[in-house]
């Protein structure tokens, strides 16, 4: 019966001679060389992969902020409408109230009978108070509309900020 020698060296059990315990080693050593380069090429490139993600997201903020500039001066420029025309609206109704008023002073009725004086004070109360509340409205409603479109814009930006910062945490734990 022929007997094998088997020499351990701590971390693997060698058969035969020296020469097979080089060519082990060898193996072993230019195995891990290997292994090590491929680990750096695979971080490199998930590296660049990061980077290019990063870029595309930073590429995205100014579009966003000219998106909502847009709107901005969109709402503006409604508003600059809807008031001027709420303007007119009122300047209108005191002229077709001051006309009213005239010609029935003139038609005979004026203000002895008591019923013209509280129609116009009436009218008065009125145009005043309906101007005045279209206008706060109209205050209103550009208020909350403005909050909604800086609430928007903060969203996308946070969102874009939160994902760059998740890039940042994937690169620094590649090592």
């Amino acid at each position: 019966m022929i007997e094998i020698e088997i020499i351990e060296l701590g971390f693997m059990p060698l058969m035969g001679g020296w020469i097979g315990t080089a060519i082990s080693v060898g193996a072993s050593l230019f195995g891990g060389m290997s292994a090590r380069r491929k680990a750096r090429r695979r971080k490199r490139k998930m590296e660049a992969a990061i980077d290019d993600k990063k870029d595309l997201l930073k590429e995205q903020i100014p579009g966003i902020e000219n998106y909502y500039n847009n709107l901005d001066d969109m709402l503006v420029a409604d508003f600059d409408v809807d008031l001027s025309r709420g303007i007119e609206d009122f300047a209108t109704g005191v002229f077709n109230f001051q006309s009213q008023g005239d010609d029935l002073i003139s038609a005979g009725k004026g203000l002895i009978s008591g019923v013209t004086a509280k129609k116009i004070s009436d009218t008065k109360d009125t145009l005043g108070r309906d101007t005045s509340r279209n206008i706060d409205d109209l205050f209103a409603n550009y208020d909350k509309t403005s909050l909604q479109l800086s609430n928007a814009r903060n969203k996308e930006l946070t969102a874009i900020d939160m994902a760059l910062e998740d890039l940042d945490i994937q690169l620094a734990s590649l090592g």
